[in-house]
């Protein structure tokens, strides 16, 4: 018992931060949905709240239900621009910091700044008892959500914590180890949106005319961050560096340039700088299929596919508890190639390496997206069932980059390869998250099965990130040809050190 509590350091950290953000974020876009209703249809009372949840589009004119929906289209792009413009600069900064001197406080810190946007979404919730509509609800309260927004962004959000987290692991754990501890973290990080998107679309269904459905995801997510807090306290000693009182000391101007010098600097061996340039650019081309099956998603469900918001939460947990559920055979299969349990024949004797399980998971990510989008063209939901059939090796890709990445970085630059991999993704969700919307509504005014293409066309982008991959590898192969010859004109004792210090 005692072996596998030293085992787990952040990842109940992951999990819980995800099941909290996660969530929030599935029950903001509702917020910002009802808001904008009740504002449309000039309600006064928290018993009418039906008529915005689940009744908006049979009780009342399409016209009024696409001028709400536009509304909180367009609110919750304002959100997203305000949280992702913060938290980019703050989790640079943050990230320097975690590589040079300790990732405690770029870890706690987001922490707090989201536990204080609970507190102030669940205070606004209760500024009266009575049955009128509490000012977030009402026609100038959405600048409370923006304002928390920015709370989160300022303290560094997601893309901070992770990062940090990740670091974390990258640097406690040898290179032959690297990618099964990384996967086991994003596996926590899918199997904390699994009961985060379960739990909050379980409230949503059971309280569709109260507000009860705020008030309980919302406690639920406080909870959720009293718990990280409580962990990371009494565990703040895993956080220090062994050769912490002689860190690196930076300035105040390289907090920020620092992540930047970190990708365009000159690397020790030929081939490196060019290969983290092609990792990050694949990195942009996959991002996008995220951005796909989680923005666009919401609006391609309700809008087209006709499905409440409820039905859309529990799509979502199932593709993100089948996601993790893999992620977390990942690490026991790679353990059986090593030891030889697997092995047929000649094959299958040594685990698999970084670039085949991307090659395995960008098939999985191409497969799935084609399929959400053939269920508007045929008008089916079964391709729906059948993406998520399809979606079980689809993040396989990601703890792989990660993995692969480190292993070019410095061991003090880690945490912000990883900060610029989180920045990747926020601007790619937040740039796709328009674009898609555009083409959206221009392709739905021509074609009525027009918007189904768009997961057809990210689909196929996600071959050519494969493509480059496969190059990244033949890169690869010829700096670890040259690393190879280089140490082997070194003396004995140089080799040591090295391996001492990998």
């Amino acid at each position: 018992m005692l072996s596998i509590l030293r085992f787990i350091s952040i990842e109940p950290v992951v999990f819980f931060y995800v099941l909290a953000i996660f969530a929030e974020y599935d029950v903001v876009g509702d917020l910002f949905y009802v808001s904008k209703c009740i504002d449309h249809l000039k309600l006064n009372a928290t018993d009418q709240l039906h008529l915005c949840t689940e009744d908006l589009k049979h009780n009342k004119s399409s016209e009024i239900s696409n001028a709400v929906s536009k509304e909180a289209n367009d609110a919750q792009k304002i959100y997203n621009g305000i949280l992702y413009a913060t938290s980019i600069i703050s989790s640079f900064i943050a990230a320097t910091y975690a590589d040079r001197q300790s990732k405690f406080w770029p870890i706690i810190i987001p922490i707090i700044g989201s536990a204080i946007v609970q507190l102030f979404v669940l205070g606004s919730l209760f500024n009266n008892f009575s049955d009128e509509i509490p000012f977030l609800f009402q026609s100038n309260g959405s600048f409370i959500i923006f304002i928390c927004s920015c709370i989160s962004g300022i303290t560094g959000g997601t893309s901070t914590l992770l990062a940090s987290c990740f670091a974390h692991v990258a640097e406690k754990c040898p290179q032959s180890q690297r990618t099964s501890r990384i996967t086991i973290v994003e596996a926590c990080l899918f199997g904390g949106g699994f009961f985060g998107f379960t739990f909050a679309g379980a409230i949503l269904r059971r309280y569709p005319n109260s507000l009860n459905r705020y008030n309980l995801n919302f406690g639920l997510f406080l909870t959720a961050h009293l718990l990280m807090l409580f962990y990371v306290i009494i565990r703040r000693r895993m956080f220090s560096k062994p050769n912490q009182t002689q860190s690196s000391q930076v300035s105040y101007a390289m907090l920020f340039t620092s992540v930047f010098r970190t990708i365009t600097r000159q690397r020790v061996y030929r081939y490196q700088r060019r290969v983290i340039c092609l990792i990050l650019l694949a990195y942009i081309v996959i991002s996008y299929w995220t951005v796909a099956i989680t923005t666009m998603l919401f609006i391609y469900t309700r809008n087209l596919l006709q499905w409440p918001s409820w039905k859309y939460s529990y799509f979502s947990s199932a593709k993100f508890g089948l996601c993790g559920i893999f992620l977390c055979l990942l690490p026991i299969v790679q353990y059986l190639l090593g030891i030889g349990k697997l092995a047929i024949g000649s094959y299958f004797q040594k685990p698999l390496n970084d670039g085949t399980l991307i090659t395995i998971g960008l098939l999985s990510r191409t497969l799935t997206i084609v399929l959400i989008g053939l269920s508007s063209v045929a008008s089916n939901d079964l391709f729906m069932i059948l993406a998520l059939v399809s979606i079980i090796f689809a993040e396989y890709p990601i703890p792989a980059i990660r993995s692969m990445i480190t292993k070019i970085v410095e061991p003090n630059e880690k945490a912000q390869m990883f900060a610029v991999l989180a920045a990747i993704q926020s601007i790619c969700f937040f740039t796709g998250g328009i674009g898609f919307l555009a083409i959206y509504n221009a392709v739905l005014g021509q074609i009525f099965s027009g918007p189904g293409w768009i997961f057809i066309i990210v689909g196929f982008l996600q071959l050519l990130s494969m493509f480059i991959f496969w190059y990244i590898e033949y890169l690869l192969y010829q700096s670890n040809a040259e690393q190879m010859s280089i140490t082997s004109r070194m003396p004995n004792t140089n080799i040591s050190e090295l391996e001492q210090n990998e």
